[in-house]
């Protein structure tokens, strides 16, 4: 394998799809075969004795100690199990290959297109059958083009897809109108000019080379913007010049620009002009920088530096063509500086001619205030505006020589200097056999070197997510300031192109080379640079993802972490360096990597961590991993931990922050309860007085009103008899709980009034005499609750203006409308 992708048993599923398909003649058959039950198996753990346990213990810590195999690990053709999941969702890639349209300047995908243009043209079944078939048919015309690196044509490309779709897509191989649609969409894509990036070790460098020849359009515009100056300075000088003068004899540089000849004959016989010799030399200068500008920025907007060694790997003299390419002999970036510092000089020179020419054209310039600005014209003077169109600046170099040599490529980001770094990481050197020596991953750091200069656009990712890569080239040419794509990449080999983009996501997504950007364009402050989003799960230490296994012949979904020790298990020669334990010695001592990984120090003393892996059998086995292992896996992890909390995500000292805040907000509620269960407690014990008062009014006036039935004496929903002990309390008394709130006394059955409230007003007793009287005092009472229906006893309450009437519950269950009526009344009761 290209890459040193482990061939465990789901690589094995995919070679024999690939090597079987060929020969059936169904879909039904095809399909079935893709179907096949690869499901990881977990076996019935049989115990071994208790010596033999004790005895494999001692030689398992020896071995995560020294690295040191025992003779009883099992053979180590195995791969992780997360690689099963990761290679049926990835079984057939959909981001390649990619079409540039060169009529809108869009890059999609081939998928994508041929999906939509499906639906438009076919019938539901010929177009489902077109559908599920898509990426098979796109990756055979796609493993046709693997061996080549460069661009590919689009007419082969369109002609190979719809080869394949002639022989799959029609289940009736002689329908007319299937081969019609399928020729409609041929001559529609071939109607448009494309260009045709597959995926390969050169992709990062074709699709750069393609966001090169977008820019030459805002070159375009820069360069009539000199040209319009140019002119405006040449109509001013013209006047100048006397009948017998010539232009070409002052400004013969410009010949290229200008045709002298017209312009003699076209300027008048006699001119004259009395410009100062200051204002006229000062013109000419200015004229001459515009047109030596026009003609460096005519021929190249962008000069890339590369090593030999760089430049003949990747072939860049041929995909590069939207570029001027300098091969070096010593450091890349060293060579760019000393450019950069000549090209800089003359680029704040040609933005000051502009600014210059254009006060001159508009007869705007002052020499009293314009001689020392233009004198001190300096690069703090450029806006964004102006930087965007400095002639681009590349450097290709590989990652490990920039971090072994940083120099030159940290003093270009020191200087500020507007370049564009292009830092190569190759998926073969990252996922080599590992050497327990072998510690210095400084290269995969490489990011943060550039962040902390806090002045550079960091783009870190993969050629795996083509619009990611592309979108990051875009911007990284756009931003008026150092910019570093840290990219991987790898090198297909023919009939694994889907398994080396996997082999790239599984570099992401186990954070051993995660996504990254840093865009200082994002935002004002430091934190709304950072964008980890593109990464799996960003808020946890550790991606994980569902797997169904066979435990005991049933189906089970377990999850799983896809760790660093993951990744570089994807090495055939890394997996000889596995414990496979044998299932007879499992023991409580084992536990997961992740889990190992989130383990205070003292609690990881004795343990041992490990990866689960599937071997030949497709049975579940426990893999070991040493202590060498263990050191770069916390590496990593505490390097995504550092990405985390510059970005916010998964912040210690954000979350720190929250729990304090809550803590504090909790005290201040629970002081709070107190204090409202005070004022409650007060509150209630001085109303329960009130009512005591007001009770005893009431027996008092009923003792005094002798026609008055004492038993009919009603009392206020909230009152409370004279106790008879300590338990002796009414139904109505407030009473409190346990936590010390007042429980809600019950509503009292009959009707009653609150007669100490009565107005007088005689309402209630005009309206229900039957009911309602007046005592003594000419206040209200109740003299006969069941004296009217529960309806009018609610429609009196509701008109009281004292609101002193409470209807209580109805006495006839069997009124109609009871449930509206009882919720009419709660308010009053």
């Amino acid at each position: 394998m290209g890459t040193g992708v482990v061939a465990g048993p789901i690589y094995h599923k995919k070679q024999l799809i690939m090597t079987e398909r060929d020969t059936l003649q169904s879909e039904d058959a095809l399909t079935a075969l893709e179907n096949r039950d690869f499901v990881p198996v977990l076996n019935e753990v049989v115990p071994s004795s208790e010596e033999e346990l004790l005895n494999y213990r001692k030689k398992l810590r020896q071995y995560f100690l020294q690295g040191k195999k025992t003779e009883d690990s099992c053979p180590s053709n195995v791969v992780p199990v997360l690689l099963t999941t990761m290679l049926q969702r990835n079984i057939e890639s959909l981001d390649y290959p990619i079409l540039c349209n060169e009529d809108n300047r869009n890059l999609t995908n081939l998928y994508n297109i041929l999906h939509k243009l499906i639906l438009d043209h076919f019938n539901k079944d010929d177009a489902n059958i077109l559908i599920d078939n898509l990426p098979r048919m796109i990756s055979q015309a796609q493993e046709k083009a693997i061996e080549e690196d460069a661009v590919r044509n689009y007419e082969l490309v369109v002609n190979d897809v719809f080869e394949s779709f002639t022989q799959n897509g029609s289940q009736s191989g002689e329908n007319a109108s299937f081969l019609e649609q399928c020729e409609q969409i041929k001559i529609h894509l071939l109607e448009k000019s494309s260009t045709v990036i597959d995926f390969s070790k050169s992709t990062v460098f074709q699709i750069l080379n393609w966001q090169l020849k977008n820019r030459k359009e805002r070159n375009q515009t820069f360069l009539k913007t000199l040209k319009k100056s140019i002119s405006g300075l040449n109509e001013i000088l013209l006047l100048h010049m006397d009948e017998k003068g010539s232009p070409q004899d002052h400004f013969d540089f410009a010949e290229e620009l200008i045709s002298f000849d017209k312009i003699q004959d076209m300027a008048p016989a006699v001119v004259s002009s009395s410009l100062p010799e200051a204002r006229l030399n000062r013109l000419r200068q200015c004229y001459q920088t515009l047109s030596e500008a026009h003609k460096s920025y005519s021929k190249s907007c962008c000069t890339i530096f590369a090593s030999q060694k760089l430049a003949e790997e990747f072939v860049l003299n041929k995909i590069m063509d939207q570029a001027t390419l300098e091969v070096t002999s010593k450091g890349s970036c060293a060579k760019a500086r000393e450019y950069y510092k000549n090209e800089i000089r003359s680029f704040v020179q040609i933005i000051a001619a502009l600014r210059l020419a254009d006060l001159e054209i508009k007869q705007q310039y002052n020499e009293d205030l314009h001689n020392s600005y233009f004198a001190g014209f300096a690069l703090s003077h450029l806006s964004d505006d102006d930087i965007r169109n400095f002639h681009s600046l590349i450097v290709v170099e590989e990652s490990r020589n920039l971090t072994q040599q940083p120099k030159d490529f940290l003093a270009l980001l020191l200087e500020g200097a507007f370049a564009n770094v292009l830092a190569i990481n190759r998926f073969d050197e990252i996922s080599g056999t590992f050497q327990q020596n072998d510690l210095d991953e400084t290269y995969l750091e490489l990011a943060a070197l550039a962040i902390f200069r806090r002045n550079t656009c960091v783009f870190q990712g993969g050629a795996d997510t083509p619009d990611w890569l592309n979108e990051s080239l875009q911007k990284g040419l756009d931003a008026p300031c150092p910019t570093l794509w840290n990219i991987l990449i790898s090198k297909p080999e023919p009939n694994q192109e889907h398994t080396d983009i996997l082999s790239l996501k599984i570099a992401i997504e186990s954070r051993y080379f995660p996504r990254l950007v840093y865009n200082l364009q994002s935002g004002d402050d430091f934190g709304s640079h950072f964008d980890l989003s593109e990464n799996p799960q960003p808020e946890q230490q550790f991606s994980s993802y569902q797997q169904e296994i066979l435990v005991t012949r049933k189906k089970k979904i377990e999850n799983y972490h896809l760790s660093t020790a993951d990744f570089l298990a994807f090495s055939p020669d890394n997996c000889k360096l596995l414990e496979i334990v044998p299932s007879r010695f499992w023991h409580k001592e084992l536990i997961p990597l992740a889990e190992y990984l989130t383990l205070p120090a003292d609690a990881q003393d004795g343990k041992v961590p490990f990866i689960w892996v599937v071997d030949e059998q497709n049975t579940l086995q426990k893999a070991a991993i040493p202590v060498s292992w263990l050191q770069r896996c916390r590496a990593r992890l505490d390097y995504w931990l550092f990405l985390q909390e510059l970005g916010g995500v998964n912040s210690n000292r954000i979350r720190h922050t929250l729990e304090e805040a809550k803590s504090q907000w909790e005290t201040s509620k629970e002081t709070e309860i107190e204090e409202i269960k005070a004022q409650l407690l007060t509150e209630f014990e001085s109303t329960r007085t009130d009512d005591l008062e007001k009770a005893i009014r009431r027996i008092l006036n009923a003792l005094i009103d002798g026609d008055q039935d004492f038993t009919k004496l009603q009392q206020p929903s909230s009152i409370t008899t004279i106790p008879t002990g300590e338990a002796s309390k009414t139904e109505h008394e407030p009473e409190l709980d346990q936590t010390g709130e007042i429980i809600k006394p019950t509503i009292q059955s009959n009707v009653w009034v609150e007669s100490d409230e009565c107005t007088s007003c005689s309402d209630c007793i005009d309206a229900l005499p039957s009911v309602f009287k007046y005592n003594s005092d000419k206040l209200a009472y109740v003299h006969n609750p069941k004296g009217s229906t529960y309806a009018q006893i609610v429609k009196t309450a509701e008109k009281c203006p004292a609101r002193c009437i409470h209807p209580g519950l109805p006495h006839d269950s069997s009124e109609p409308g009871l449930e509206k009526l009882i919720k009419r009344a709660e308010k009053y009761n």
